[in-house]
């Protein structure tokens, strides 16, 4: 499961002139990356190695060309759960054509060895093997930029979809111009050992304004796992996926300025509960966060959020300048009132009551907090 761990051109991307320059802060691990953002359409891009690519097949006997679905796929050393990915997404079937893109960030277990077999046996997917790694948010650019289809849909290397998946996201984002994003149900699957999966809220943005959009988004995010539902490519060409903890958090919102959000009950994705954001502690090793920003790093996610949407970065521009001023502080302010605060009292809490109060109390509210997402 991953932090960003969240770049199109369209069709004739795949034939333009590649430079070899990298963008600023690649090969740099994810602490190293700061505040800096970084359009994914304002550099090169970076060097790789690509396989020659294969038409998407011809659909027959259909009055009107079907809709091209253009799946991102980035992955770095794994192998085995990258192929239960590929699987599923390879098997979904309904009226698109389907195009699958992943990007290798030169990995050294068995993974290009699979993808390369892969490749030969199915003419849908197409492979970017990158001579260096460009890092993970890089990685999750490079699958958009060289995405061809109508439709776009990212999906990390240790989750999979349910048989339908596609089809049912894609059927309601048709019927509906006014959706932005579309996604299914998720699942979340620990180590058998750890438990059973849990499934976590759905992320409903119905509102007409995107001012309460957002306000409403930013108030209840928890896993995220909207993020891999399918967008619009025209959507997608303006994202703009910055560095650093909460990323996806921003993709999401920049989606939520121009359209609804939703969630169908009857479309899986289940995601591994392992990774970056399996808790707080592994966030802050992840970013490289220390002392208080490790202990309580919504005070800087809130910040962050201010910052982007009140600077217009990507989509976030479609707002006026002063609704996007007030968007910004309301929904950064909404984040550390929910987040950092609570993180607060429950430090203050806990050097005057003591770790084991504390925990036998977490244990007994855990699975209603759990329930409320």
């Amino acid at each position: 499961m991953g932090w960003g761990t969240a770049s199109f051109r369209g069709p004739d991307s795949l034939s333009e002139e590649r430079t070899a320059s990298l963008y600023p802060g690649q090969g740099l691990p994810p602490a190293a990356y700061g505040e800096y953002l970084l359009s994914p359409f304002s550099e090169a891009v970076p060097r790789a190695f690509r396989m020659p690519s294969h038409p998407l097949p011809d659909t027959m006997g259909s009055p009107l060309p079907q809709p091209v679905v253009s799946v991102g796929i980035p992955t770095y050393n794994r192998c085995e759960s990258l192929a239960k990915v590929l699987t599923t997404v390879l098997a979904q079937e309904g009226p698109f054509r389907l195009e699958v893109v992943v990007s290798d960030n030169a990995s050294a277990d068995g993974t290009q060895a699979y993808l390369r077999k892969t490749m030969a046996e199915d003419p849908r997917l197409r492979v970017i093997f990158q001579e260096e790694n460009q890092g993970p948010f890089e990685n999750f650019r490079v699958v958009l930029r060289e995405a061809g289809g109508d439709y776009f849909m990212w999906l990390p290397d240790d989750d999979w979809l349910s048989p339908g998946y596609i089809a049912a996201c894609l059927s309601a984002l048709e019927a509906d111009a006014g959706l932005a994003l579309v996604g299914g149900t998720a699942w979340f699957h620990p180590d058998p050992a750890k438990g059973e999966p849990w499934q976590t809220p759905p992320c409903h943005l119905p509102q007409s304004s995107p001012r309460a959009r957002l306000r409403e988004y930013f108030a209840g995010v928890r896993d995220n796992s909207i993020l891999f539902g399918i967008m619009r490519a025209r959507d997608a060409r303006r994202l703009v996926l910055p560095h650093g903890v909460a990323a996806d958090w921003m993709v999401v919102g920049q989606l939520a300025c121009v359209g609804r959000v939703t969630t169908l009950h009857d479309a899986q994705v289940h995601r591994s509960a392992a990774g970056a954001s399996s808790s707080l502690e592994a966030t802050a090793e992840y970013f490289g966060l220390a002392g208080r920003r490790a202990r309580n790093p919504w005070g800087l996610v809130s910040r962050r959020i201010v910052s982007v949407i009140g600077r217009g970065v990507g989509l976030y521009s479609e707002l006026p300048l002063s609704t996007r001023v007030v968007t910004a502080l309301s929904c950064g302010w909404v984040v550390f009132r929910l987040h950092y605060l609570t993180w607060a009292y429950r430090a203050v809490v806990l050097r005057v009551l003591g770790a084991g109060p504390l925990q036998w109390l977490w244990r007994r509210l855990r699975p209603w907090v759990k329930g409320k997402g």
